[in-house]
């Protein structure tokens, strides 16, 4: 099993990693969602999870992903892998901060502006 995962861990988005967490379940509990990308699976029961070591791969593999080249996307080390989905988190909480930040300006401005007209019209009294 160990080599299976590091097999999967190897062809995968991870493989750039130094390690990569790998599922394992019967064919039976795993379902692809309709309209979902390929790659894409639920998994209805777990079997166990192992740690894949891509690095671990055997060295006829590696040299024939050598051969034909670099065509699996990120090759630079660095892994680009859930990158969105963190930024998108930050905007969201940036997003609900500025309008959180706007609320308050506005209700300050209310609040100024109704005691600016309450003394105007005590003003307008005297005379």
């Amino acid at each position: 099993l160990q080599l299976c995962a590091d097999l999967a861990a190897f062809y995968s988005d991870a493989r750039t990693e130094r390690k990569a967490q790998v599922t394992c379940a019967e064919p039976k509990h795993i379902l692809k969602p309709k309209g979902s990308p390929l790659g894409t699976v639920k998994l209805r029961q777990e079997l166990q999870s192992l740690v894949g070591h891509p690095h671990d791969a055997p060295d006829e593999l590696k040299a024939a992903r050598d051969e034909r080249g670099a065509d699996f996307g990120d090759e630079t080390g660095t892994r680009s892998f859930g990158v969105k989905a963190k930024n998108k988190k930050r905007q969201v909480r940036l997003s609900k901060e500025n309008q959180a930040k706007k609320r308050t300006e506005k209700r300050q401005k209310r609040k100024r502006g109704s005691t600016q007209s309450n003394t105007d019209s005590n003003d307008d009294s005297f005379y």
